[in-house]
């Protein structure tokens, strides 16, 4: 084994603290290790420390935690077989003998170069390995190649099948199994592989190989894993969710309509998806358990079997089962169950669709058992059957050309008939997923022949217009909806916006514009900030005179747009509306008003007359706007005249 890195930084660890009990564990293994000469002292720069993991008869295993080594290693590619292609060349075998390899990824050495990499640290020193150690992240890799390398003749004779230390001999009898066996243990001795005998077994007519048990041609789950589901707690989060899936998700071919079934439940992982589990989710979760409670069955699949795929479709998914008929009762068990949901834009497919799409899926899942053999599709959609000889629409023909490839017939059948894959859309009991009443009525018309003839008449000026006429696609922004602002017919509905800055007097720089919309009234207000806390102040003064607006409507600007001011409008139960950004004619009332008072502004200052000491205001309206002190002062002059006319001489004392 080579060890290559992806940096140069040396990686080094403490060692951890062990209670009492445990170091002696650790030493005793060390002690034994070097014995063994698999370790040896080491002076490395690189270390990780170690880990007691417990095995699944209570003992303890020393491992040592590379995973910072991991992280810069690079990675070996050489593939570990797929589980269902192991399982699948067991279709005749009736005997079979398990043998498991005693501390097997030592029987691989380390490269002189790669040792002081797997240094790791206790304490009582530091060491590193002649041999290839667990914890590695290309251990699994390198011991497959390795184990394949070793029994390479056998594996093709179909003698013997591996997944990396366990090794299965299969046969049709006893007499063939030994002869096999032999053969097998011959191997095994000539490259010094030794054996767990507690873990082997011999000429047995059942066995349990990755988590499945193995009978008679048939295939169940395993009883250890089903024990691991039926304890499996009520989730309380989304990652017990994850958590809950990936175990089920292990039976997924095990059981109908899967995907159906755990719907509510991966529901829940979705992007923006709030955890609720509620009725719909506790029954998908219970539901899965009392399937798995009654030990599913599957056969295992022979290639000289005769061979059905039967399929079914709604709107919330798909449904396929592969079937192979028995040799022994000469009827039809099932092989494989296959499910998937629809995505969003299948969901919008017509029944037709997605019967053909179900078809598809199931092909794409079952390609391995039936590319290059005799098989019959199952169907309950007559229009199915009969579309694929006439001319179709360029979707379904894209979809008819992945079919070149297989020997098949299509035969249709009722759905009453239909039930083992007809769950996803009709079965009564499974309320998760149901057929609408529009996709029911549409596949009784595709099933219809003379509803089907007039709606093929229908579909033929769509069909040849698509090849004459492409309509060009709208290029630049998408147009987004409207929201206009209804006109009102009384007063007190007010635009209010900002001019400046302009020549400061006084230290006021800007204008405050607010103009009525039904009465056209103007009011401005000089202020030295565009804050919305000059703004409100002003709102307050008019308030004074003519009470608060119903509305007010103002572009986005800092003033208009900070919480301080919607919480003002909030308090005084004012509607504030912002216009659209870079639409100033969405505010076109004040829009035209600063336009005049600019337009004025510019008249002042051509005219060549003194502009120093005079308001901005002043110089934009040939009258002149008070400020708030000069109006107060205005009001109480105008109380003094009109007291001295109502009252005389004898006017009221304050």
């Amino acid at each position: 084994m080579n060890i290559r890195l992806t940096s140069d930084i040396p990686i080094n660890s403490s060692p951890r603290r062990f209670p009492f009990i445990e170091k002696e564990i650790i030493n005793e293994q060390i002690e034994q290790w070097l014995k063994d000469k698999i370790i040896r002292p080491s002076t490395s720069e690189y270390s990780s420390p170690v880990v007691l993991v417990k095995k699944k008869d209570g003992s303890s295993r020393l491992c040592i935690d590379y995973r910072r080594l991991n992280k810069i290693t690079v990675r070996e590619h050489f593939p570990l077989p797929l589980i269902d292609d192991l399982l699948d060349r067991l279709q005749s075998a009736n005997i079979f003998s398990t043998l498991d390899l005693k501390n097997a990824f030592f029987h691989v050495d380390i490269d002189p170069s790669s040792k002081k990499y797997t240094s790791f640290v206790t304490d009582t020193g530091q060491y590193e390995f002649n041999k290839m150690s667990f914890g590695l992240t290309n251990s699994p890799s390198v011991f497959q190649r390795y184990i394949y390398n070793v029994f390479r003749d056998l594996i093709k004779e179909n003698v013997v099948m591996i997944y990396l230390d366990d090794l299965v001999i299969f046969s049709e009898n006893e007499t063939q199994g030994i002869e096999r066996l032999q053969r097998v243990l011959k191997t095994a001795s000539e490259y010094g592989l030794e054996l767990n005998i507690k873990k082997c077994q011999f000429l047995k007519r059942e066995i349990e190989f990755l988590g499945h048990r193995i009978k008679e041609g048939k295939l169940y789950a395993s009883p250890l894993k089903i024990k691991a589901v039926m304890n499996f707690p009520e989730p309380k989060c989304t990652k017990d969710i994850r958590s809950y899936l990936g175990l089920t998700g292990y039976f997924r071919k095990f059981i109908p309509h899967y995907s159906a079934i755990a719907k509510p439940l991966s529901d829940l992982l979705k992007k923006d998806s709030n955890f609720s589990f509620g009725l719909k989710e506790r029954e998908s979760f219970n539901e899965h358990k009392q399937i798995l409670s009654k030990e599913p069955v599957l056969c295992l699949y022979n290639p000289k079997s005769e061979t059905e795929i039967h399929t079914d479709a709604s709107i919330d998914g798909f449904g396929a089962c592969l079937l192979q008929k028995s040799i022994v009762d000469n009827q039809l068990h099932p092989v494989y169950y296959m499910s998937r949901k629809t995505s969003d834009t299948e969901r919008k497919y017509s029944s037709y669709e997605l019967e053909v799409m179900a078809v598809i899926e199931a092909l794409k899942k079952f390609r391995p058992y039936v590319l290059g053999i005799p098989f019959k599709i199952v169907t309950d959609c007559i229009a199915f059957k009969q579309t694929m000889n006439k001319d179709i629409s360029s979707k379904i023909a894209r979809w008819a050309l992945m079919l070149e490839e297989y020997d098949y017939v299509i035969e249709h059948r009722q759905g009453t008939r239909m039930r083992h894959v007809d769950a996803l859309s009709r079965n009564p009991v499974c309320m998760i997923i149901q057929d609408s009443l529009t996709l029911q009525i549409l596949k009784a018309q595709n099933s219809d022949e003379n509803v089907k003839v007039i709606k093929d008449l229908l579909k033929i000026k769509n069909q040849h217009d698509d090849y004459i006429i492409k309509a060009s696609k709208k290029q630049g922004k998408q147009e987004g909806e409207l929201h206009p602002i209804p006109k009102v017919e009384l007063p007190l509905d007010t635009y209010v916006d900002h001019l400046g800055p302009l020549e400061s007097t006084s230290n006021y720089k800007h204008i405050l514009c607010v103009i009525d919309s039904f009465t056209k009234f103007v009011w401005l207000y000089p202020t030295k900030s565009t804050s919305s806390q000059e703004v409100i102040s002003k709102l307050e003064l008019q308030k004074s005179v003519f009470g608060n607006p119903r509305r007010i409507i103002s572009d986005k600007g800092s003033a208009f747009n900070s919480k301080e001011f919607d919480d003002y409008c909030s308090s005084e139960s004012i509607q504030h509306l912002s216009v659209t950004t870079g639409l100033p004619r969405a505010n076109g009332q004040v829009e035209r008003l600063n336009s005049t008072m600019h337009a004025g502004s510019r008249a002042r200052t051509w005219s060549g007359g003194p502009i120093v000491g005079h308001q901005p205001q002043q110089m934009a309206l040939p009258s002149r706007v008070r400020s708030e002190d000069e109006a107060v002062e205005n009001r109480e002059k105008t109380r003094r005249r009109d007291e001295r006319r109502w009252f005389g001489s004898s006017r009221p004392k304050h």
